[in-house]
């Protein structure tokens, strides 16, 4: 977990994503919560999590002054951080295909099954064999020797949607099968959505 935190910054460099380490406060409420927050930090500094601090209710004031004064202390995560995940969702799929992956849409996966140290999705298209990154292999009904990707059902994926943030260029509306954050949609003819 620790490394691939880590792996956030370079990763948000490479596939361009909404990413940025804001770190996060844990609270006090009570002096009851102040055994659970030591607990968290020795949890944190035992699996390498790096520069986790403690504060008391002076350090917590000064660095939050608009915070409760009832909160007794934090512990305070700097390597957390916050994730634009429409932007990570789009930009993982957008690596994977440019990487030789087969993205089928509307292929509902009927079944996941363990086929000895591998797994077998099945699709109404197909099914896929395959394990780790590089070993996939296709069963006979399967055109393609490659994993496929889609949400269980077509309704899952309805509704509208639009996402408010000045960094996507272009807007994102429409169910999430058709949305492409960075890629700016043709106007609609038709009226929006009214609902999900």
């Amino acid at each position: 977990m620790v490394r691939g935190n880590a792996l956030y910054d370079s990763l948000c460099n490479e596939l361009h994503f909404g990413f940025r380490r804001i770190g996060e406060l844990n609270v006090a409420l009570s002096e009851a919560d102040l055994p659970a927050l030591q607990a968290l930090k020795k949890q944190g500094d035992e699996k390498g999590v790096p520069g986790l601090e403690l504060w008391d209710q002076v350090r917590l004031r000064r660095e939050e002054p608009n915070l409760s004064r009832e909160l007794l202390g934090a512990l305070y995560a700097p390597s957390a951080g916050v994730i634009n995940p429409y932007e990570f969702a789009f930009a993982l799929v957008e690596s994977a295909v440019r990487n030789g992956l087969e993205l089928r849409v509307d292929s509902p996966v009927s079944a996941i099954e363990k086929a000895g140290d591998r797994l077998k999705v099945t699709t109404r298209g197909g099914a896929v064999t395959g394990a780790g990154s590089s070993t996939a292999r296709a069963s006979p009904r399967t055109p393609s020797p490659r994993w496929s990707a889609a949400p269980t059902s077509r309704s899952s994926a309805q509704g509208e949607e639009y996402m408010l943030d000045k960094r996507l260029k272009g807007s994102c509306a429409g169910s999430s099968s058709r949305c492409r954050p960075r890629r700016p949609r043709a106007p609609s003819s038709s009226p929006p959505s009214t609902g999900r």
